[in-house]
């Protein structure tokens, strides 16, 4: 009798044992899945330092923009994001749609402040237009009527970036157009 004890005691064991691998098995399936179904590029936190430069630029660009209203100051307009790949998705200098309230379509090597920071208050608003007033009264101050001077003048504070936007843009949407003169 105690022989037949012993197998199943070994039986029990191994089938315990088999029970306890398809179990096993289960688990590591199901954290596979969930792993594959929740985790992909898109969801993936950047690296801390691309998120603190643009946060930090953002901080900036909100500074400037209270500058701005109180002192017409032109940085507000002509300040831009120092990196080349805003979307951190590894191609630099692309172009992408970014926005707070007014979506535009730039190049990622060149986004302004008044591309993302909305800089309005109660009862003043600093856009993209009066971005073009501000360079223009400061192109004026420096130039006088001199057109040709004045809109290089605006050209050297603001550019386009390197990603050939005006050839995939209309060009009455392409927000350069809206601000390179004082025509």
């Amino acid at each position: 009798m105690n022989i037949k004890l012993s197998k199943n005691r070994k039986g029990d064991k191994s089938l315990e044992m088999i029970i306890g691998l398809m179990i096993l098995l289960v688990v590591a399936a199901v954290v596979i899945k969930l792993f594959l179904n929740y985790v992909n590029p898109e969801k993936v936190p950047t690296a801390p330092e691309e998120e603190l430069a643009k946060k930090s630029f953002y901080s900036e660009c909100e500074t400037l923009c209270t500058k701005a209203m109180q002192q017409k100051s032109l940085e507000y307009c002509t300040t831009y994001f120092k990196g080349n790949d805003w979307n951190h998705n590894g191609i630099p200098s692309e172009n992408i749609t970014v926005g707070s309230t007014t979506f535009w379509d730039v190049c990622e090597d060149r986004i302004y402040c008044f591309h993302v920071v909305d800089c309005s208050s109660s009862d003043r608003k600093i856009g993209i237009n009066e971005c073009k007033q501000l360079l223009c009264n400061a192109a004026e101050e420096k130039y006088g009527n001199n057109p040709t001077l004045k809109n290089q003048y605006i050209q050297g504070l603001i550019q386009p970036g390197s990603c050939n936007l005006e050839s995939k843009v209309r060009p009455e949407d392409y927000w350069y157009n809206r601000i390179n003169s004082c025509s």
